[in-house]
């Protein structure tokens, strides 16, 4: 195997001394007035990502969530994935990335096996299948959002023209209630490399889905791997095709992204 390696790739790689919510801080902080994300043709920093996510913390805190309980993102791919992902990160909790094709059956059974205490999802989401299946659940928390978010009022891209915003009783908007929500450094719990930062679900193929385990050092490892093979530097960006909730998505998107200092377009 070795004697394939690119010349550029050394043979071994060390092991992570640091989660996946410190790397991500350590880009911010080297990289706050670089673009983090591109969502059409809006711009987000790294340093309002970082506040977002530490206001998403804070909120979290004050609603009770604790290290290691659970918040599912069900969502496609926009920002409001990220700002929930490292939000919950700070705070300790492991992240639930759930399909967004997944139907109200499918839904309960997965928010259930998970013990998903917090549920970040679309608007449109909401109103077609999570309505009807929170009831069954332990979700004690619903922050809704929109794909219209982050993008200006006046003239949406046009693939979002028919999208309308929603607005639903027993849930909260999630960019409405994080522009209250003033940041706490003590909602910041003090994460591990062998803490669990995902939990993904395989497909199901064989039996019923199941959630697997990834701490944050497999996560970050894993980031750096892509990394280190693809060169990416400080001028390079991430285009994220794949879907976020996947583990291409998840691994060479979101965390090489965030690990590189690099925007995610």
């Amino acid at each position: 195997w070795w004697a394939r390696y690119a010349d550029h790739v050394r043979v071994e790689l060390p092991l992570p001394e640091k989660s996946m919510a410190d790397l991500f801080e350590e880009s911010a902080e080297s990289n706050p007035d670089r673009a983090a994300i591109r969502y059409f043709d809006e711009e987000i920093s790294y340093r309002d990502l970082d506040d977002l996510a530490n206001r998403f913390a804070t909120l979290l805190a004050s609603r009770g969530v604790e290290k290691g309980d659970r918040v599912a993102i069900y969502s496609q791919n926009n920002p409001q994935f990220l700002v929930a992902q490292y939000g919950a990160w700070k705070r300790g909790a492991i992240v639930v990335p759930l399909n967004p094709m997944l139907k109200a059956k499918e839904l309960d059974y997965h928010l259930n096996d998970s013990g998903a205490k917090v549920l970040v999802c679309l608007e449109g989401l909401y109103a077609d299948v999570v309505k009807e299946v929170v009831p069954s659940t332990n979700v004690e928390h619903v922050f809704t959002t929109s794909e219209l978010d982050f993008l200006p009022e006046e003239e949406p891209p046009e693939i979002l023209a028919g999208t309308e915003r929603q607005r639903f009783e027993g849930t909260e908007d999630l960019l409405e209630v994080l522009r209250e929500t003033e940041p706490d450094a003590q909602a910041r719990e003090r994460v591990s490399p062998d803490d669990v930062a995902y939990l993904v679900y395989t497909s199901g193929t064989t039996g019923q889905p199941k959630g697997t385990m990834e701490t944050h050092s497999n996560v970050a490892f894993n980031s750096e791997v892509y990394r280190v093979w693809m060169r990416i530097g400080e001028d390079d960006s991430v285009f994220g095709a794949a879907p976020l909730f996947q583990i291409t998505g998840l691994i060479g998107h979101v965390t090489l992204a965030g690990l590189a200092g690099a925007p995610l377009v």
